[in-house]
This record gives C-alpha cells, sequence and structure tokens, in this order.
C-alpha cells in the first residue's frame, strides 16, 4: 500500500470492527390490531446492514461480514481527484473487463411488463403462459374454473376465523393439494407440445427470471414459485392487517373479473392485501419503464451508449434516522460523488437504488430522494436518471442494478461503476460475497474491481434475475 493511503487503514479497520458487533435493531410495533404484530425490520442500505426479520419476529438482529486485514492491504489505490480529467483518467472501466475469463450469457427476452400492479412480482406462471400464448387457451376450460371455485370458496371462509391468525392465512393461502391441482390441470388442458411451449417460454425469459432452467417439470416448479410467493404476500400482508380488515379487502376485491392469467386471480388479491397493509414497496412504481424509467429508456434508445466507458453509475442509498427526514447525509454524499461523475462522463445514466427502508414503513424512497435531490441541487435531467426503488440493503442494491438495467437498452456485457462513501465502497468490493451468497444464493456479479476510495466498477450477473419467493418486500 502507497504510504499516501495508510492514513485510511485505521477508520476503514474502525468501520468494520465497529460492523461487527451485533445490535438488536429497533422493533416498530405496527397498529394493526391484529395482536399487534411486530414491524418487519428492515435494514438499510449501508454497509453492515441485513435484513432478517419477519412478520411476528420478537426481535431482529443486524449482521454484517467483515474486512479481512488481508483485503486492507489491497487497497493500493490513490485519492481520486474531483476534476472531470483526473476522473476520467482514473476511474476506467478496463480492469473489469481484463479479469472476466469468460462473460455469462444474458436471456435475450425482456420481462412483459405486468397486466395488473402486482402480476410480475406474485403471478410468474402466467407471465411465462402469457409468453408462450397460452393464457386465452387455458382461460375459461373447465377444469381451470373448478381449480378457482374451489379456491374461491376457501378464501369465503376468512370470515368465520374471527381473531385466529392462523385461520386467516391459511384461507388466503395456496395448500399442497392447490399445487397438485393445478399441475394436473395443466398437463390435462395442455398438450405435450404445449407444456414444451411452457418450457420454451421460461428458458427464453431466464426461469425464474435467472440464468437457466430447473431440472424436473417446468410447469410443477412453476406453481410452486406462484405458490410460494402469494403465500408470502398472505403473511405479510396478515402481519399487519386485522382479520376484519382482511375480510374487507376480500369483499372489495371484484372476484367476477376475467383472470388475467391462469394463476394471476390469487395473485392480485394477494397484491390487494400488501397495498391495505402499506405493504406494496415492491411493486408500488410498477411498471417503472412506463413510469419514472421512461425518459432515460428513450434517451438511452436514441443515443449512441457505447461512447462511454460504463453503462451507468450505481449509487446506493442510506437510510434516513426519523420519519421527517426525507434524505439522510450520506446520500447527500454519495449523490455528490455521482454527480461528478456523471458530469465527467463516465456513464449515460445514474442508478440510484434505495427502498422504503428506515424507520419501519417510511414514505420516502431513498433512491427518489436522491433523484430529487440531484434534479434541484445539479440540474441533472430526468432522462439521465433511473431509480431502483425496491432495494433494502447492500446485496440488493446490487442485485437490482442487474435487473432495472435488463430493462434498459443497454450492453449487459459492458461494466457499471459503482460509487459510494470510502467506508460502503470498501464493503461492497471486498466485505459482501459472504454475505450475498449466504442471502441470496450466488454473488450478484461475475467482477467487482475496486478502483479507489469512492468506487469500484463490477461486470453484473444474470443469476441476479431471480426471483427470490420467500421475499415480498426485494421485487
Amino acid at each position: 500500500m502507497k504510504a499516501k493511503s495508510l492514513w485510511r487503514l485505521p477508520f476503514i479497520v474502525l468501520l468494520f470492527a465497529i460492523a461487527n458487533c451485533s445490535d438488536t435493531a429497533d422493533d416498530d410495533v405496527a397498529d394493526a390490531g391484529s395482536g399487534d404484530p411486530i414491524e418487519d425490520v428492515a435494514t438499510d442500505t449501508d454497509a453492515g446492514a441485513m435484513d432478517t426479520a419477519q412478520p411476528g419476529d420478537e426481535e431482529a438482529v443486524d449482521e454484517t461480514d467483515t474486512l479481512d486485514a488481508t483485503d486492507i492491504s489491497d487497497l493500493d489505490t490513490e485519492p481520486v481527484d474531483g476534476s472531470a480529467e483526473q476522473l476520467r483518467a482514473s476511474l476506467r472501466p478496463d480492469a473489469c473487463l481484463e479479469s472476466t475469463a469468460a462473460l455469462q450469457n444474458w436471456p435475450v427476452a425482456r420481462l412483459p411488463e405486468p397486466e395488473f400492479v402486482g402480476q410480475l412480482q406474485y403471478a410468474p406462471l402466467s407471465v411465462v403462459l402469457a409468453q408462450a400464448g397460452l393464457t386465452a387457451e387455458l382461460r375459461g376450460t373447465s377444469s381451470l374454473v373448478e381449480w378457482q371455485q374451489a379456491r374461491r370458496a376457501r378464501w369465503e371462509t376468512l370470515a368465520l376465523c374471527g381473531e385466529d391468525d392462523a385461520c386467516a392465512i391459511g384461507a388466503l393461502s395456496w395448500t399442497d393439494e392447490d399445487i397438485v391441482s393445478l399441475v394436473q390441470t395443466l398437463r390435462l388442458e395442455l398438450s405435450d407440445p404445449g407444456l414444451q411451449e411452457i418450457s420454451d417460454a421460461a428458458l427464453a425469459l431466464g426461469y425464474p427470471w435467472g440464468s437457466s432452467l430447473p431440472e424436473g417439470d417446468v410447469a410443477l416448479e412453476l406453481v410452486r414459485l406462484s405458490a410460494s410467493l402469494q403465500n408470502a404476500a398472505v403473511s405479510q400482508a396478515a402481519a399487519y392487517l386485522s382479520n376484519a380488515e382482511m375480510v374487507s379487502v376480500l369483499s372489495d376485491f371484484d372476484s367476477g373479473r376475467a383472470s388475467a392469467g391462469f394463476d394471476a386471480d390469487a395473485a392480485e388479491l394477494a397484491a390487494a392485501l400488501l397495498i391495505a397493509a402499506n405493504s406494496d414497496e415492491a411493486f408500488r412504481y410498477d411498471p417503472l419503464v412506463d413510469g419514472l424509467n421512461r425518459a432515460a429508456y428513450d434517451a438511452l434508445a436514441a443515443s449512441d451508449r457505447n461512447d462511454w466507458p460504463f453503462v451507468a453509475i450505481l449509487v446506493p442509498g442510506q437510510a434516513p434516522t426519523s420519519l421527517d427526514e426525507p434524505i439522510s447525509p450520506l446520500s447527500i454524499q454519495r449523490a455528490d460523488l455521482a454527480a461528478a461523475r456523471w458530469q465527467a462522463g463516465l456513464a449515460p445514466v445514474l442508478l440510484l437504488s434505495g427502498g422504503h427502508v428506515k424507520p419501519g414503513r417510511t414514505p420516502y424512497a431513498e433512491s427518489l430522494e436522491m433523484r430529487n435531490y440531484l434534479i434541484s441541487q445539479y440540474g441533472i435531467p430526468e432522462s439521465a436518471i433511473v431509480v431502483d426503488p425496491y432495494a433494502r440493503h447492500t446485496t440488493t442494491n446490487v442485485r437490482n442494478a442487474a435487473r432495472i438495467l435488463w430493462s434498459l437498452p443497454v450492453d449487459h456485457n459492458r461494466p457499471i461503476l459503482v460509487t459510494s462513501d470510502v467506508f460502503q465502497s470498501a464493503y461492497i468490493a471486498f466485505g459482501i460475497v459472504e454475505r450475498s451468497q449466504r442471502e441470496l444464493g450466488y454473488v450478484p456479479w461475475q467482477t467487482m474491481v475496486y478502483l479507489g476510495d469512492n468506487d469500484s466498477c463490477a461486470l453484473l450477473t444474470p443469476e441476479s434475475l431471480r426471483l427470490d419467493p420467500t421475499d415480498v418486500l426485494d421485487p
């Protein structure tokens, strides 16, 4: 390590020593009237955070990864000067490209936009069937109608549950019998070529929005995924709604509507419950391509994107500490750093990442507040800003970047620049591999190379497109 870099060593070591001490997160009790459930404890997107709580947990403990001293010794970089010329000279994508032996293949197809709020998250089977052109063929068939009627009959038993939470969740959730009967219906109504079309469509999408097909029965796996997602949504909503409130949601739900897909009817109910519980962060801003990210999409489609060193500049947010504080000082600092890099011409868009994290069920999304700040403070146009209003911690900042960029007309085999404060930059580059494997089941990049105090370059992985059926707050 060069002498000028040694001053940073004690500060970085101190950060990870502090982060390694497990602290009990403050619980936010929801005023739901259903046994006073405990708020889902969400951790911010700064270093050392981990979302471990589930609805109903008494307490949650933040866990962290540590940065090994041998990794610290590898930080052989100089502070990058803030001038545009110095930024362009010091922050180059070559390191990521040179260190990647073979690029992973990204799916060719893009996910279709959801036909209704929440479908993409909670009805993956419907999305695949729509992609295969089989939705109309299945809708209205006698076996499908019979299956849907059986599901609705059990929903209606919710009114008989009183204040029995387990009864209410059971009335609205999928059972193993539901899964088996739905798979049997698929096999009954679809010919072998039709079942093959499901497999082909899932492969084109990157099942389930991941890099490869599972072994075995794809239809069965899709049904299981749908069931897991919808059951998780019901449990999340039940943590904040009384049974009487859930009965009210069910009564308002239009049971006579034409289903948008094979399992989409149940997904719509799950989405309605999450909206009523104010826990719909995972799809509150959908569809992004036709909303908050439309201006950037159009600008990218009309421009020569190869003129920029990086595809995008990823900026993770940091949660404020109170409900009346829209944006934290660290988010402002990170946004300032990113603005300088965008102004230096390092990437066509800023990818601002961070959802409604802390305090519990805050009205402010980190990414949207950074967006407002950059527009008002620097005059950066909306066409140069992409938002990820979902991420809740550091691992999903990086994972969601792959998902957001896949929806945009960019080259996914080119690197992004990851910009943050000195501590989180070191944490991202050296501290979250093990945590990513533990929480996500994979590392959300193919290559991550530390470039300096505030920056790394990364090549993202298509594995990040896979849904987690147990996590309804991270899409």
